[in-house]
This record gives structure tokens, sequence and C-alpha cells, in this order.
């Protein structure tokens, strides 16, 4: 039950991911063709998102994945760590109760 959910969030993700990406490759082209001296009238909306500062929000929302991602990568070392120490804890126990050297034959 719960791999399906997790499997599910991780695919709802990386489509997210996917439409991100796909989203910053794709050039902003314009239909209409607009003289150099002319003034184009866009739309409210047109005009809204002129004013955005696109950049700063791009590069914002680029740095905090990459310390999300940073700190992720910490975490998932962590874990690592204290796991592969418990199996060398499991391993000396078994060596010692069985009288082995420890030594993998």
């Amino acid at each position: 039950m719960f791999y399906n959910f997790l499997l599910q969030i991780i695919m709802m993700f990386s489509l997210a991911a996917a439409v991100y990406v796909f989203s910053r490759a794709i050039p902003r082209v314009d239909d209409e063709v607009v003289a150099p001296g002319e003034k184009k009238d866009g739309l409210w909306w047109e005009q809204t998102m002129k004013k955005l500062p696109l950049d700063k929000i791009d590069d914002t929302f680029n740095r905090f994945v990459e310390k999300t991602l940073r700190k992720t990568k910490i975490a998932i070392m962590k874990a690592d760590n204290a796991v592969t120490g418990k199996l060398k804890g499991f391993k000396s126990e078994n060596g010692k109760k069985n009288g082995d050297s420890g030594l993998i034959s």
C-alpha cells in the first residue's frame, strides 16, 4: 500500500520536473510582427508578466533546489554511514559468537 503511494509521489514529482524543464526550454515566439517604431499594446496579463522579475525568481529557485539537493545528499550519506556501522556491528558480534576470525572465505 505504502509502496504504491510512494511510486505515485515519485511519478508526480518527475512529471512536474519534466514540465518545468520543457517550459524553460521552449523559446518564446511572437506571432505578430511589429515594426521597430510601433508600440504593441498587449493584454493586461502580458504587461503584468513583463513587470515580474523572472530572472531573480529563477535564480532563487535554482539556489533553493541546489541547497535542498546538497542537504538531501548529506542526509543520505549519514544514513548510509549509520547502516554500514550497524552492519559491521552485526558482523563482529556474529564472529565472536561463532569463534570465527571474521574473515570472508
